[in-house]
C-alpha cells in the first residue's frame, strides 16, 4: 500500500471520528438522573476527541514528507484537533477565571441576635 493510500484511509478515519463526537455532542440521547444526566454525550465527545487526535498525530507523521492534497490531508487534521484542544482548554480556563467576586455585606449593619425561647 503506498504511502498516499494510506494517509487517505487515515483521514477518512479521522473524519469519522470527528464526525462522531459532533454526533456524541449534538446528537445522542442524554441519560441518567439529576447531576449526572447528560455526561454520556460529554464522555462520548471526548472519546471520539482523543481517538480523532491519534489519527491526526499518526497523520502527521506520515505526512512528513507527503506532497500535494496528501500533504493537505495529512497536516490539516492535526491543527483542527489542536485548535479543538486549545478551545475545550480556554472554555475550561474561561469558567475558572470568570467567577464574580463574592459580595461585600461589610457596608450592611449588624442587627440584634433573635432572641432564643427559654424551654419550659
Amino acid at each position: 500500500m503506498t504511502q498516499n493510500r494510506m494517509i487517505w484511509r487515515l483521514f477518512a478515519l479521522w473524519l469519522i471520528a470527528a464526525g462522531w463526537s459532533i454526533w456524541a455532542l449534538l446528537g445522542m440521547e442524554s441519560t441518567g438522573d439529576g447531576f449526572g444526566r447528560g455526561w454520556n454525550k460529554v464522555m462520548w465527545f471526548l472519546a471520539a476527541q482523543v481517538a480523532a487526535a491519534v489519527v491526526a498525530l499518526m497523520l502527521a507523521i506520515m505526512g512528513w514528507s507527503a506532497t500535494g492534497p496528501s500533504r493537505v490531508a495529512a497536516r490539516g487534521p492535526i491543527f483542527l484537533s489542536g485548535a479543538t484542544v486549545l478551545g475545550i482548554g480556554g472554555l475550561i480556563a474561561h469558567a475558572i477565571f470568570s467567577m464574580p467576586d463574592p459580595p461585600d455585606y461589610t457596608d450592611r449593619p449588624v442587627t440584634a441576635p433573635a432572641a432564643v425561647a427559654e424551654p419550659d
